[in-house]
């Protein structure tokens, strides 16, 4: 059997493929894990199977080499918290300044000062401050008209493929895999858990977090862009924040420490928590 996953970044397609992987028994299909290339066929595809995983990028937008598999699976996942997500991993791991100590305080202090804002600062706050550091304009209207075009973007993979297998991520953390092993033909019962170098991509697990870091502006500005795509596949419609919010470093400041730190290891240059915060306040007294 020839298995694809599909879906945009951030949505826990890497947790699915590690599940089926480890799920799969006998000898284990041949393995493509967001391969460079489009899929290729070689001996003993047929004989052994394949799992194949491919995040849908402007660049891998077109699936038609996977078009045949024999199970299409795409993962869809509530925008507003695949919006924290791909915001966090984006600034941790792909931002142009994390090279940089003094932007990379900056934005370490600025985490820190959003968890502890009480929902004074929200998610167009941290959106105005990463594009700030690249030198971005950030007013409302470019903020807007950024995230219209990348969803209508995401939007268009799952209008393509109306015959792939719709999976929620939801459904996925809440281990509600019955209809999906239906749909399979196998028992899901193999380890979801990613190996080591994967690891910074999971942060959460879970689902609803983005209510810690919505306010009503932010809100009100994405409604217009969500919207349609949350009555579509049956999420909870209703976008009031949480009365209370709280933000846990370790989904906020701590894990962009973890991707920065990560993501520097590979050209040997560490920075200490205590060297960001140093710096970040002799940056507010000048």
């Amino acid at each position: 059997m020839k298995i694809l996953i599909a879906g945009s970044p951030k949505t826990g397609t890497t947790g699915l493929y590690y599940k089926l992987r480890n799920s799969w028994g006998g000898g284990g299909p041949r393995l493509l894990f967001e391969e460079p290339e489009p899929y290729r066929p070689e001996p003993g595809d047929d004989e052994r199977g394949v799992l194949a995983k491919v995040v849908i990028n402007p660049d891998t937008e077109d699936l038609t080499p996977y078009l045949h598999f024999d199970r299409k699976i795409a993962i869809v996942r509530d925008p507003r918290d695949t919006l924290i997500s791909r915001l966090m991993y984006g600034i941790g791991y792909h931002s142009p300044y994390d090279r940089d100590d003094r932007q990379v305080a900056r934005m370490y202090a600025f985490l820190q000062r959003l968890e502890a804002s009480g929902g004074e600062l929200g998610v167009l706050d941290l959106i105005r401050f990463d594009w700030d550091l690249r030198g971005i304009a950030h007013d409302d209207a470019t903020v807007r008209a950024h995230y219209a075009a990348e969803w209508a973007r995401i939007e268009g993979f799952y209008d393509r493929y109306p015959d792939f297998f719709p999976f929620k991520y939801e459904d996925f953390v809440a281990g509600r895999l019955e209809v999906l092993s239906e749909y399979l033909g196998m028992e899901l019962a193999g380890s979801s858990d990613v190996d080591p170098k994967h690891e910074r991509v999971v942060r959460t697990k879970s689902s609803g977090d983005w209510r810690q870091w919505f306010r009503a502006e932010d809100a009100a500005l994405f409604r217009t862009i969500y919207q349609d795509f949350l009555v579509r596949y049956g999420y909870d419609s209703d976008w009031t924040p949480h009365v209370s919010p709280r933000i846990e470093p370790q989904f906020g400041s701590e894990y962009f420490y973890r991707l920065v730190s990560e993501k520097r290891a590979l050209i040997l240059r560490p920075v200490a928590r205590e060297t960001l915060l140093q710096l970040a306040a002799q940056q507010e007294e000048s």
